[in-house]
């Protein structure tokens, strides 16, 4: 299986070369300046997301190590932005009372709402505020993305 797997990675990398290099053809410079910036960023971005980040498909381990590498620049990217408002609880009587409360974040607040960004779980605790909010947006779409890769990735190997 190594071998087919290999033998599928080198025919996707050369067909999207192929479709890159036909793609210029069509379009020459100058009259074709924007068509063919949109399709070397096309290009790249096939090359970074199928390529790099898992094989075409065929590496359930290298997509899982970019989860947890993107989970790490998000925790860290949160960290110093302290602006994370925590949930909290309180019970007074018999009512229990919800409020936000403003505090400073941790790292471990920080890995905490990275975590349920990533996971798309969603927000009980803590409520993104700010750039923190854009920020997470972002996380969730990029998290959301590499599950269903992985999904793939994992299925692909499972079902051989």
């Amino acid at each position: 299986y190594k071998d087919e797997d290999k033998s599928y990675t080198e025919f996707k990398i050369h067909e999207n070369l192929a479709d890159y290099n036909e793609s210029k053809l069509k379009h020459p410079l100058p009259k074709g300046l924007i068509y063919r910036v949109f399709i070397v960023l096309r290009y790249l971005a096939k090359l970074l997301l199928f390529d790099k980040i898992g094989k075409f498909g065929t590496s359930p381990g290298r997509v899982l190590l970019t989860m947890i590498v993107t989970f790490m620049l998000f925790a860290s990217a949160y960290y110093p932005l302290q602006e994370i408002p925590h949930f909290h609880n309180s019970m007074s009587g018999n009512s229990l009372q919800t409020g936000i409360q403003q505090h400073g974040c941790t790292l471990e607040d920080a890995a905490y709402f990275s975590a349920y960004n990533m996971l798309i779980i969603g927000y009980e605790d803590y409520h993104p505020s700010g750039i923190t909010g854009i920020l997470s947006v972002f996380e969730s779409f990029i998290g959301l993305f590499l599950m269903s890769y992985f999904t793939v990735a994992f299925v692909r190997k499972v079902l051989r």
